[in-house]
C-alpha cells in the first residue's frame, strides 16, 4: 500500500512540473514560465502591465517599442534618402532637358540669323557688282575665314599698295579693280591651334582658295584679273 502511494505522488509530481522552465529575466532573476526561455512572455499591451504594476513587462515592453521605434525610423530614413535621390535625378534630367532646349533653341535662332545675313550680304554684293560693271571694273572681295580666332593680314588694297593688319576672323575687304590689277591676300594663325582660310571673290565667283592647318600657319591667295 505505501509503495502505491509513493508511485502516486511521484507521478503527479512529475505531471506538477511537466512545461514549466527555469530562465531569467531582464534584471538576471530565476523566474518560471511555461515557455521556452527566450520566447517573450509578456505578450499584453504595455498599458496593462503598467496597470498591473508588472516592472519586468513593463521594461521588456518598452524595449520592445523602442526598437519598433528604431526600426520604423529606419525605413521611414532609407526611404526618405530613396525619394531626394530620385528627386534629385529628376531635376538633373530636367535641368539636362531644359538645357538642350535652349542649345536647340539658340541653334535655330543662330541659323535663321545667318541665314537672313547671307541673304542681306548676297543682296549688297549683288548692288556692289552691277555698280562696278556700270563702270567697266569688277567687284573684288577678300575673305579671311577659320576657326583662327586672330590672324595677321598682309593684301595689297584697291590702290596697288600692301597693308598689314591684325583681324579677327571672319573678316572680308571690299572693293573694285580693273582688268589687269594684281590681287594679293595673306593671313597668318596668331596662334598654335585651329586653322585660317583666305580666297578672292571676283563678282561674287570664289578663286584661288587656300588653308593652312599649321601651328602660326600662313594661307595666301593671288591672281591677277584679265
Amino acid at each position: 500500500m505505501l509503495k502505491l502511494i509513493a508511485i502516486a505522488l511521484l507521478t503527479i509530481g512529475s505531471n506538477a512540473w511537466a512545461g514549466v522552465f527555469i530562465c531569467a529575466d531582464a534584471q538576471g532573476n530565476k523566474i518560471f514560465q511555461d515557455k521556452p526561455c527566450g520566447a517573450s512572455f509578456c505578450t499584453k499591451s504595455l498599458e496593462y502591465y503598467q496597470s498591473v504594476s508588472d516592472q519586468s513587462c513593463i521594461k521588456q515592453k518598452q524595449s520592445e517599442i523602442a526598437e519598433q521605434k528604431k526600426m520604423a525610423k529606419a525605413k521611414a530614413d532609407a526611404e526618405e534618402a530613396i525619394r531626394l535621390a530620385q528627386a534629385e535625378k529628376e531635376e538633373r534630367l530636367s535641368r539636362i532637358k531644359w538645357r538642350a532646349e535652349q542649345d536647340e533653341k539658340l541653334r535655330q535662332e543662330a541659323e535663321a540669323h545667318a541665314i537672313k545675313l547671307a541673304e542681306a550680304q548676297k543682296r549688297e554684293a549683288d548692288k556692289a557688282i552691277r555698280a562696278a560693271k556700270s563702270r567697266g571694273k569688277y567687284y573684288v572681295q577678300y575673305v579671311v575665314s577659320g576657326s583662327a580666332k586672330y590672324v595677321g593680314i598682309t593684301m595689297r588694297n584697291s590702290s596697288g599698295n600692301t597693308e598689314q593688319h591684325d583681324v579677327t576672323s571672319p573678316w572680308v575687304y571690299e572693293f573694285e579693280a580693273a582688268e589687269g590689277s594684281s590681287l594679293y591676300i595673306s593671313a597668318q594663325n596668331s596662334n598654335d591651334y585651329g586653322d585660317v582660310n583666305t580666297i578672292i571673290k571676283i563678282n561674287g565667283m570664289p578663286f584661288s582658295p587656300a588653308q593652312s592647318t599649321s601651328d602660326y600657319g600662313i594661307a595666301t591667295s593671288s591672281l591677277i584679273l584679265r
